[in-house]
């Protein structure tokens, strides 16, 4: 058996030196392409001519704006809706519901502390009660 693992063993190792071999000696690096500017290039390189040539074309639209005072214009019907003015989210969407109150008088008491320039304010600590982490069944009601 080890023999035959020999024989195996020195065929892939022949094999692969002579890859190595192949790769490193007879076969051809690839040919780079280096940056060559003669200083002149065609209308055709340069580079944006598409855009510049629409620009052009959108320069030269000439709008007649009597359109906008024929009777067919004026008799247009607009449809539009006012806008709704919807009352403002949380202050912060992330913090957990019943939070708001406490977080806002926090942020006036810090407000109200710098103006003072008094003694460091402490946040007051909120207890919400035995959270999810705190059920021993993980949340899952079993």
């Amino acid at each position: 058996m080890f023999k035959e693992n020999k024989k195996i063993f020195i065929t892939v190792l022949v094999v692969l030196l002579a890859f190595i071999i192949y790769a490193f000696f007879f076969k051809k690096p690839p040919e780079v392409g280096v940056l060559q500017t003669d200083g002149s290039l065609t209308s055709s390189q340069i580079p944006g001519r598409d855009l510049i040539i629409i620009l052009r074309r959108l320069e030269s639209i000439n709008l007649d704006g009597s359109v906008f005072e024929s009777a067919a214009f004026k008799s247009l019907t607009d449809f539009s809706l006012p806008l709704v003015k919807e009352p403002i989210g949380r202050d912060n969407p992330f913090a957990p519901v019943g939070i708001e109150g406490v977080e806002a008088a926090s942020t006036s008491a810090k407000t109200t502390a710098i103006e003072s320039t008094a003694a460091p304010v402490v946040d007051p600590v909120v207890d919400l009660g035995p959270g999810p982490a705190a059920e021993p069944s993980g949340g899952f009601g079993i």
